[in-house]
């Protein structure tokens, strides 16, 4: 998918220049996550089923899009610039959400380390085979 991405931008270079003043990647970064905050919203309950619905809901199927644009669409570089950006983003926000979430996730998992004994704890009591002390 990366390859067509691509081979996609480079085509469309010129293209690509001008709608990087657009709002068209912050509306795709505003549309991924809502997608990852909808996904959470229906398994979060479930810490496990909520991370894997909102990553999954958060990767949208691009290449289908791509795909009915370059057929059915004739490759109008009105549409499809924009679903190479949308395309683009996908693929870097879900994953960037994906690391911050597993970077969180292990870091509230870890357990505390057992604490030591207080230094004012009283010594050891001897053993019964430990000789007593002597009188001088």
């Amino acid at each position: 998918m990366y390859i067509a991405i691509g081979f996609g931008l480079a085509a469309n270079w010129k293209a690509v220049i001008t709608i990087l003043g657009s709002w068209v990647i912050l509306a795709s970064v505003v549309i991924i996550i809502g997608y990852i905050v909808l996904g959470w919203a229906v398994a979060f309950r479930n810490r496990q089923a909520a991370v894997t619905i909102s990553m999954i809901s958060a990767m949208r199927f691009t290449p289908i899009g791509l795909v009915v644009i370059s057929t059915v669409l004739h490759n109008q570089s009105a549409y499809l610039t924009p679903a190479l950006m949308f395309a683009l983003v996908d693929t870097i926000i879900p994953f960037a959400v994906a690391a911050e979430l597993g970077r969180y996730l292990t870091r509230a998992e870890r357990k505390p380390a057992p604490a030591a004994a207080p230094p004012s704890a009283p010594a050891k009591a001897r053993s019964a085979t430990a000789a007593p002390p002597q009188a001088t």
